[in-house]
């Protein structure tokens, strides 16, 4: 049996596609994806990470994921810390696995993410 990841989708307040794609275009060079004319309606974005297709759908009593979390490795990672630094996100060093840099930071909608130095 063979099982592949297709998308991740992450809840967003309403109104915020705009912030979500700036940001995820501006830190993790995303690509928007135009969603099918069916689904349009309902709001939200599809974006495109590397090979990870992000889904973020609007839901109206949105909480936002505090613990759960994507956590994108990254090539770049020291160059994407000082621009999310620059840009006023609070970025939180983890520590406690000494063979891993990592941190964490939420996205304008306050989902956690883990970066992860490659």
């Amino acid at each position: 049996m063979t099982i592949e990841l297709d998308h991740v989708q992450l809840s967003i307040p309403p109104r915020h596609e705009a912030a979500i794609v700036d940001f995820y275009e501006t830190f993790f060079g995303a690509q928007e994806l135009e969603k099918p004319d069916a689904l349009r309606p309902t709001g939200g974005c599809w974006l495109q990470v590397g090979a990870l297709a992000l889904h973020f759908g609007v839901e109206e009593a949105f909480r936002p994921h505090l613990k759960s979390h994507l956590a994108f490795r990254l090539d770049n990672y020291d160059e994407v810390i000082t621009l999310l630094t620059r840009d006023g996100y609070d970025v939180t060093v983890d520590t406690r696995l000494a063979e891993v840099r990592r941190c964490y930071v939420l996205d304008p909608v306050g989902n956690r993410l883990e970066l992860i130095a490659r």
